[in-house]
């Protein structure tokens, strides 16, 4: 593989990889292997995936000898590009030490509670907590437009979007500004003082059952 931070995004699994790859995009490459090892390394198994590595490569070759798709996709880019941009006057904040009232430092930026949790989420609300754990500054705060989300973990930003909405009901993130048409809206993890772990259980064990329920009805007999 061409880099260390190749190596380490072939460690984890397939769905997680388009989403730490878009993320780490114009890092430096220690900042990236850190960004990545500190959000996800409980995730990575012990050696990269080179059968994957191998087809991805291809892949992308072929899509490169596409100019038509790579326009579109180009578009694609610079539209999500856009709706992050329409943050307002919100800046995100790196400086300092992650704030303990929300992470836990022996965990990075994936809250102690969302690990706690995992078990009740789906693939969709699971993924969505990644992404924001991701995107999150070291108050906690992020924005996470649902177009991008869903790109990222393979669903429809409709799915993505009520994935949003359950982590709210479940009293893991909070609202900091409210978006509009011009300004997206600014989310924040709880303080884990703040987080009941039962009635959150409950609330994601609650989705997961209706989805499963969903996607049985949709079957045909």
């Amino acid at each position: 593989m061409r880099s260390d931070v190749e190596q380490l995004i072939y460690r984890l699994p397939e769905a997680v990889r388009p989403l730490a790859r878009d993320v780490v995009r114009g890092m430096g490459p220690d900042d990236a292997k850190n960004h990545i090892t500190n959000t996800l390394g409980f995730m990575m198994v012990e050696k990269p995936d080179t059968t994957a590595y191998l087809a991805d490569r291809k892949a992308a070759r072929d899509n490169a000898a596409s100019s038509a798709e790579g326009s579109a996709r180009g578009r694609a880019r610079q539209y999500l590009m856009r709706l992050d941009s329409a943050a307002g006057s919100w800046k995100p904040d790196y400086s300092g030490k992650l704030d303990r009232d929300i992470f836990d430092p022996r965990y990075g930026t994936l809250p102690k509670y969302v690990r706690a949790l995992m078990r009740y989420m789906t693939r969709v609300t699971l993924g969505v907590a990644v992404a924001a754990a991701f995107r999150v500054d070291n108050r906690g705060a992020f924005v996470l437009q649902r177009g991008k989300a869903a790109e990222w973990i393979g669903t429809t930003p409709r799915l993505a979007g009520e994935a949003l909405a359950l982590l709210r009901r479940a009293g893991l993130i909070t609202i900091l500004h409210q978006g509009s048409r011009a300004q997206a809206t600014v989310y924040r993890f709880a303080r884990i003082a703040d987080v009941d772990l039962g009635k959150a259980a409950r609330v994601l064990q609650s989705a997961s059952k209706a989805a499963a329920a969903a996607v049985r009805d949709r079957v045909p007999a």
